[in-house]
């Protein structure tokens, strides 16, 4: 199946990070992505179906602001045996939003992932097996409304950068958790769901014998 890529950024909080000796402190960058499915199954026949599925997401940064995508992929699929199928691509279609316009928004809780809300208005065009537009984009309107479940799990990385005689080092914690998630398209409920990535990251950089870039 045809998927669009979504850039994921993983999710944390810098909680008293130590600055080395000699070291500038630069500015620290925070993130935010949403990440949501939703797949139907529907009987065409005998031995046939049509697999549809809706999706929506979101990535914000305080660096370079918000971004937002949907799609649909609907597939038609035919049953092998009992247990196998084989699916060809029908329909798909995908549009993109900077949420800036009225009605829009995205909003997380960067805490404890507690609950993400992302509502969006996209020109959804659609595209031929070649990658060619079909007709006019049609505007479509999903949201997708998050609780999180389970435990929020917590990583830390780090990395050096080096540039001449300068060194950056920059410390990203994340904080991810499992969810369930309702939706709609156009005011039509997408059901629920609990396929996706919910994610807050903050990343902090830290120079070594320069002046902070």
């Amino acid at each position: 199946m045809r998927r669009i890529a979504a850039v994921l950024i993983g999710a944390g909080c810098l909680v008293g990070l130590a600055v080395p000796a000699g070291a500038v402190p630069s500015e620290t960058e925070k993130s935010a992505v949403i990440n949501v499915y939703w797949t139907t199954r529907e009987s065409t026949g005998e031995h046939t179906f049509r697999l549809t599925t809706w999706y929506v997401g979101a990535y914000a940064s305080s660096e370079y602001g918000a971004t937002s995508d949907g799609y649909v992929e609907v597939d038609d699929c035919v049953f092998l045996d009992r247990d196998n199928y084989r699916c060809r691509q029908a329909y798909f279609a995908v549009g993109y939003s900077k949420l800036n316009r009225r009605g829009e928004y995205f909003t997380i809780d960067e805490q404890n992932l507690d609950y993400a809300t992302l509502r969006g208005f996209y020109p959804l065009q659609a595209y031929d097996d070649n990658g060619n537009p079909i007709g006019d984009p049609k505007w479509t309107v999903i949201t997708a409304d998050v609780t999180g479940t389970g435990d929020v799990r917590s990583t830390r990385e780090t990395y050096w950068h080096n540039d001449g005689t300068c060194r950056y080092l920059t410390t990203t914690e994340t904080l991810a958790r499992g969810f369930v998630a309702t939706g709609t398209v156009n005011g039509a409920d997408l059901g629920s769901t609990e396929r996706g990535f919910l994610s807050y990251s903050e990343a902090r950089t830290v120079s070594h014998g320069c002046e902070p870039y």
